[in-house]
């Protein structure tokens, strides 16, 4: 055990939690430029030894045709990407709305403040103009949260 600013701190242990939503709408018409999806989450980590747990649960909207990609990023950091994950495809007209969910273990030495969040693309270069696709489509609520643990 370690004794830090005269609290008694144990391997395993929890030392904060947060969490973050937005339900407001983001688009996204390029498949070569990222944008940010509206959700973050800014932490305030205690210990340089410890590691976050990132837990994302992102809505989206994907029109016929797309595909979209997401990404976490700690600051201006990619951490994690996924490419090609969500499709909708051969379904004129149709939209899809449903959820990413990742969950990532951060190693980094940082400490103090730390901003987390999550961005955007459409990933085929062969979608038809115009289509589109979104972060929060249809209303859905978005949401991240952060466990320190040591």
């Amino acid at each position: 055990d370690t004794l830090t600013v005269g609290n008694l701190v144990s391997t395993g242990s929890i030392l904060g939690i947060q969490q973050a939503s937005t339900s407001t709408f983001a688009s996204n018409a390029s498949n070569t430029n990222w944008a940010n999806t509206g959700l973050s989450i800014t932490y305030n980590k205690q210990n340089t030894n410890s590691a976050v747990m990132i837990f994302v649960s992102q809505s989206y909207r994907v029109q016929s045709d797309c595909a979209l990609s997401v990404r976490l990023r700690r600051g201006s950091t990619n951490i994690f990407t996924g490419d090609y994950e969500i499709t909708e495809f051969n379904d004129i007209g149709a939209d899809l709305s449903q959820r990413w969910s990742l969950s990532y273990l951060d190693n980094t030495t940082t400490g103090g403040n730390i901003t987390y969040s999550t961005q955007f693309k459409k990933t085929l270069p062969s979608t038809p103009a115009g289509r589109l696709v979104a972060a929060q489509g249809n209303a859905q609520t978005s949401t991240i949260q952060v466990i320190e643990i040591l």
